[in-house]
């Protein structure tokens, strides 16, 4: 199902003239739109983010240069955690598969590296 694992909804962008939301998962939370709406009744895009997006320090997410970056060296992402982890295989689903971190106190700086799976 879908719906299911989709990744969570941790903010949005919204369009009044367009009637247009949309939805962004935690890795994609600080995404911006343009161009952006200068007045309350003008045109372009509002962005919004949750006010709890990175406020734990246990909260790590995986930007979205860390998912452009692994999609350029031909992974993919089969599953997010949400929580700085993301699973991931070979693009189109043939290949080795593993687990990546999004914590640099984890990969020794580094924005993210492969780590052992559970």
């Amino acid at each position: 199902d879908n719906a299911s694992s989709a990744p969570p909804c941790v903010a949005f962008a919204y369009n009044r003239q367009q009637r247009q939301c949309v939805r962004l998962p935690t890795y994609a939370a600080d995404a911006k739109f343009t161009p952006m709406q200068r007045s309350i009744t003008g045109p372009g895009w509002v962005n919004y983010i949750s006010k709890y997006v990175g406020q734990t320090a246990k909260q790590v997410r995986c930007s979205a240069a860390v998912h452009s970056e692994l999609r350029d060296k031909g992974y993919e992402v089969a599953r997010a955690t949400g929580r700085g982890f993301l699973y991931v295989q070979c693009i189109g689903g043939s290949g080795a598969k593993g687990k990546v971190s999004c914590d640099p106190a984890v990969c020794q700086g580094e924005p993210w590296c492969f780590v052992p799976e559970d």
